[in-house]
Parts: structure tokens; sequence; C-alpha cells
């Protein structure tokens, strides 16, 4: 079958290319700014990525643009990133088949369609970014530099990489090296070397954490990434984040894929327990066979904590979709285990995995279409306000107005109510981007004298103008507007109807 051919490491690398390229493209088609995008287009010398301990990130697009601005070149970036992530795929298909086909290639694909990582493809700036993150994880696990210094050195400093880029995409390594111990078990390696293989990925953490602490780190000045202090309510609060988690993932689940999740986690689970007979082939002495086995029955909690990763022991309390990077790994666990199976079986069986990898698609192209609802709404909203800001004489002649919603959750999308309501985490996904509408939307439409009001440089004004009466100018379902002197407040509601469009048609 053709399905079967073994590929060439050329060919594995074309499909990774081909596959990739087909699954971002929605994303890139609907062209929308993802939350931060907005912003970072008009404040191009900002420093924030410096601030967060992602340095790397700033100097990547500073050397793609050849200029000192960090302008938007969407998407070319994410086009560079896409080919990086593509030779990374290939490199871990070979590194755990030495005769890979088709089938093999669909096992190591969710390093990139992790259904949650639509949220880290829609940034236009970081995007990337996360994309080169996750690459560099993978070849810290791949690299095969012949002396065994050299080869940890390079992972170190590829580790050193990852958390320069994205910190969170860290928890891709720590899930791989759990894939790859269980892999050594599945190929009854020697107890030693199995040993051996975890004690240098453990080295080769902490060295590149250490390489990052006193370098990229030493620069970061952001507090967004404090830890859980160390008291009476820190387990209340890691507990607390993995049962989130646990809710968050249940989102992805409808009828089809709780049928399509079943027989992976059915067949992934038989693998796994089936695997743990070749502890007794395995060479080695009864110590080392038992350190072994632990390993071997923490891997699924540890791939488990993986999902939020280091977002479990971080002090700020909201989880958003972008930050489950670690849940790709869990994908490629559980696709690896029913792959063997499926071999095992009956080779045929294996085409069953192109169902879950046509899901993942199907939830990237439907993604696409909810980015575009909302990118038309925001357009019609501020629209909206332009026309009135331009066209009422009682506004016109105005200094500045000071946009007051950003902090409103809404994602009141009446064209995507469908998408949304059968496709839950479509909703997730897109939170992070709840706001109807950004302020630093309007300089597309000509307007320049609207300002974010929750800008902390401005706090002190807007406190001050809050004491005197504001007289209300414009006031409809969406957003009302007022003046005070020569500023004025546009103030967006909170949309409480349904946005169930057909509702109204029902009997």
């Amino acid at each position: 079958m053709w399905a079967d051919r073994v590929l060439t490491k050329k060919e594995v690398f074309y499909f990774f290319l081909v596959a990739s390229m087909f699954y971002v493209f929605p994303i890139i088609h609907a062209d929308f700014r993802y939350i931060d995008d907005n912003w970072r287009s008009l404040l191009l010398d900002y420093d924030q990525w410096r601030d967060q301990g992602r340095m790397l990130l700033e100097y990547a697009l500073t050397g793609l643009s050849l200029v000192p601005a960090k302008v938007n070149m969407f998407p070319l970036p994410l086009f560079v990133s896409i080919g990086v992530m593509a030779a990374a795929m290939a490199s871990v298909t070979m590194y755990f088949f030495s005769g890979p086909s088709l089938f093999t290639c669909l096992v190591f694909l969710p390093l990139l369609c992790n259904p949650f990582f639509l949220g880290n493809l829609t940034y236009q700036y970081d995007g990337p970014g996360m994309v080169l993150a996750v690459s560099a994880a993978v070849f810290a696990i791949t690299n095969n530099a012949k002396s065994a210094a050299v080869r940890c050195l390079v992972s170190a400093i590829l580790i050193a990489v990852v958390l320069a880029l994205y910190q969170l995409t860290v928890s891709v390594f720590v899930g791989l090296c759990v894939v790859e111990f269980v892999w050594n078990v599945r190929n009854k390696r020697p107890v030693n070397d199995v040993l051996s293989v975890v004690v240098t990925r453990a080295g080769e953490l902490m060295a590149g954490c250490l390489i990052y602490f006193f370098s990229a780190f030493q620069l970061a000045s952001d507090e967004r990434g404090r830890l859980l202090p160390l008291n009476m309510g820190w387990w209340e609060g890691v507990s607390t984040k993995l049962l989130l988690t646990m809710n968050k993932v249940m989102l992805l689940f409808n009828p089809a894929l709780w049928v399509v999740a079943s027989i992976l986690l059915v067949t992934a689970g038989f693998s796994y327990l089936m695997w743990m007979r070749h502890f007794k082939e395995m060479k080695g002495g009864t110590l080392g066979r038992a350190v072994v086995v632990g390993l071997y029955l923490l891997a699924v909690p540890i791939l488990v904590l993986c999902v939020p990763g280091a977002m479990l022991f971080v002090a700020e309390k909201s989880l958003d979709a972008r930050n489950y990077i670690g849940f790709s790994v869990v994908l490629v666990f559980l696709f690896l285990l029913s792959y063997e199976l499926f071999s095992i079986v009956r080779k045929g069986m294996a085409w069953f995995l192109v169902v879950p990898t046509m899901m993942m698609f199907s939830l990237s192209y439907t993604y696409g279409q909810v980015l575009i609802a909302k990118k038309e709404l925001e357009v019609a909203m501020a629209t909206y306000i332009a026309y009135d800001l331009i066209s009422r004489s009682e506004l016109n002649t105005k200094r500045v107005f000071y946009y007051m919603s950003h902090g409103i959750s809404s994602n009141w999308i009446p064209s995507a109510h469908g998408a949304m309501t059968h496709m839950p985490v479509q909703r997730y996904i897109l939170s992070g981007s709840n706001a109807m509408l950004f302020p630093e939307f309007f300089p597309r439409l000509g307007v320049t004298n609207v300002v974010n009001g929750y800008f902390k440089g401005f706090q002190s004004e807007i406190t001050a103008l809050k004491k005197e009466v504001c007289e209300p100018v414009v006031d409809n379902p969406f957003y009302s507007i007022c003046v005070v002197g020569d500023s004025g407040f546009i103030a967006i509601k909170n949309r409480a109807d349904s946005e169930d469009y057909t509702e109204r048609f029902k009997p």
C-alpha cells in the first residue's frame, strides 16, 4: 500500500511543510490582529518582549525586517517559522522511526496541529516566535552531534533558546522526554542506557535553564511570571488550575470526538500496558529495573501536568488556550501508542489516525471563519463610531476620546454563533480577544484621536475628567459617547441579548 511506503527524509520534510501550510492557511486568510497585535503594530519600538524575558523574539523580528522597529510583516514570519517547524517534525519522525511512512508522519503532526495552539498561531507578532520555540524544543531532543558532550551542550543551548522565545514551550521538551523514555522501554533497551538518557535529559534541562537565567532572564522586569507563594494556599492554587485545565480540555469534545477519543485512549492504554511486559526482557539490575518501572508509571501523570506546564505554579490566575502548548505532546503520545497497536493488529487500521487529523484541520478552518466573523464585526463597530466622531459637530472638534471598554468580556458574534455553539473550544481559543473592539483599530479608518482609556499614562487625566458632568451625545445598543470639555469618552456596552439570530424566528 502506498501509505505504507518508506519515505525519504526529503519526502517527510515536504509532507510536513505542505500539511503545515494547509493547517495555517485559515489564519493567514483571516488576517486578524489578535490582542497584542493591535498595539504592537502602532508602538513599534515597545520593549515588552525583553521585559518578559523573551528577547530572542525581539531580535528575530528585527533581523527579519532589517529595521530597528518591530514592523508588522505578517505572514512572512509565520512562513519562515513553519518551514523550521516542518524540519523539526521531520527530524523527530526520523528520530523515532528509521523507516517512516505517511502514518508515522501523522503521529507527530499534532506538534503543530494542537487545537489549543491555534490561539498562539493567531498572534501575528508573537505566533511565529512560539512556533520557533516548539521547533527548538524538538531539535533539543533530536540533535545528533557525534560527541556526547557537544550533543548535550547543543540541547542545553536550544532549551535556553526555547525559554528566550516563549517560556511555556519548555513543557514540549519535557513531554518529548517522557515519550522518548516510554519508546526506549518499548524497544527493550538496557536499563542503564534508559536511565542514562533520563539523567542526560534532566542535565540538559537544568543547564539550559541556567544559561537562560544568566542571559535573557536578567533583562526581564515583568512580574506576570512570578511564582505562587509557598504557603498554605499553594496546593489549592495548583489543584484549582489543574482542574480548570481538565475542564477546558473537555471543551474539545462533541459526540463524534468522544467516539474518536475513546478509541485512541483504549488503544493507547492497551499499548502502554502491553509494553510493561518488556521490563523483564530489559538487561539490568533489580534496582535499576525498579527505577525504570517507577518512572514508567509516572509517565502519564507527567504528561498531564505538561498540558498547563509552568502555568500551574504561576501566580496569574487566568489560563488561556495559548498556555496549553504541552497538549500537543499528549496527542503525540496517544497517536504513537495507538499507531503501534494498529500496526500489530492490522496495518490498514493505521488509517484511523486520519480521522483525528482531519478533525484538527476541520477545527482550524472553522476557527478561521470565526476570526473573519470577529473581524467583520470589529470593522463595522469601528466604522459606526468613526462616522459619529467625524460627522457630528459636537464631537469632531474634540482633542481626544478615551476608549473605556477594553476589559469587557463578551465575544458576542452573531454570525459565528453556530460554530462556537457546536465547537465550544472556539470561544475559548478566542477568549483572549474578547473585547468588542480595541482602540488601536481606529487609525485604520483615519481616526487618530481615540486612545486606550485604561492605559497608565492617562489615568490621572481621566480621574480628573470624571469629576465633571459628562454630557451624552450618542447612545445606542452598542456604545455611548459623551463629552467633557475638549475631551470625550467612548463606552462600549456589553451585549446581554442572545447572539443566536435564529432564536427570534423559532415558534
